[in-house]
């Protein structure tokens, strides 16, 4: 019954977008092109427009020591945390920082550093981007967008190298789930543009099932429709999500909260919806 009503509910989501079947029926798919604006200057134009951003927000110590370091010795060393939980079960990898201006994705990931999963592990990643997320810019200081560069190269640009170590980690871990924490400008619900409050799925049955129930689970608590999230399936190409997805097999999915919503409900969200996903992998 709960299987039969989810697929009603996936087929109510189908609309005139383009689509691809998930789990028997279909979602709109996530057709935002990549950046042209030099993301410096977007970061300011945020700032500026929408101090609800909060790019101003200081970003705190992570702990120590964590439990690894992926490019350890280069001056892209990225610290990695793992939470066990209290049985044996999947592995899942969660991400933050990708886009240093994502403010609440990053703050997000630092408090996921205190869950604890019923099972299986959580590694966290919660400042990809770390120099990014130091000048709150979405690329990589210098380089280019971190989130169009997946899998990566072992000998490309920094972001390239970037996006190689984090992907052969997701590999190497066996992770049967990536969860990638982002924000957009607007919420898609009234702009399709952009991809404020929508959870981005990289299709395959299980991922279309539990991102379902994810959504329906927060939106029972979210009163203004302007803040319930929205399901898309597609990742944009040569992000993690899409690696993940495509090249791995794996559930994948993108969150993106709306920067015009208070920081605190941004980083509530992605917490929540996180922890949900997370506690989902492997059914």
């Amino acid at each position: 019954m709960k299987r039969a009503l989810f697929y009603v509910s996936i087929c109510m989501l189908a609309t005139a977008c383009a689509s691809v079947p998930v789990a028997g029926a279909s979602v709109p798919a996530a057709t935002v092109p990549a950046t042209t604006v030099p993301a410096t200057t977007a970061s300011a134009a945020i700032a500026a427009q929408m101090p609800s951003a909060g790019l101003d927000t200081e970003a705190p110590m992570l702990p120590s020591p964590p439990a690894g370091y992926l490019m350890a010795g280069t001056e892209w060393s990225l610290p990695y945390y793992l939470l066990e939980g209290g049985a044996p079960g999947p592995t899942v990898v969660i991400l933050g920082g990708t886009h240093g201006y994502e403010v609440a994705g990053w703050l997000a990931a630092g408090e996921l550093l205190g869950y604890r999963p019923s099972r299986g592990r959580v590694f966290v990643l919660p400042r990809v981007n770390y120099r990014g997320v130091e000048a709150r810019d979405r690329f990589v200081p210098g380089d280019t967008d971190l989130n169009r560069c997946y899998p990566g190269k072992p000998d490309g640009s920094p972001a390239e190298r970037i996006a190689y170590a984090v992907f052969s980690f997701i590999e190497d871990q066996g992770a049967s789930m990536v969860i990638d924490l982002h924000e957009s400008i607007d919420f898609y619900s009234t702009n399709e543009s952009k991809l404020g409050q929508t959870i981005i799925l990289y299709p395959n049955d299980m991922a279309g099932w539990n991102a379902l129930e994810a959504m329906e689970s927060i939106n029972q608590d979210l009163a203004d429709p302007l803040e319930q999230f929205s399901l898309l399936q597609g990742p944009i190409q040569g992000s993690t999500a899409w690696a993940a997805g495509s090249i791995l097999g794996i559930q994948a999915f993108t969150l993106e909260t709306c920067l015009r919503l208070p920081l605190e409900k941004r980083v509530s969200h992605h917490v929540r919806l996180a922890k949900m996903l997370a506690e989902s992998a492997g059914d």
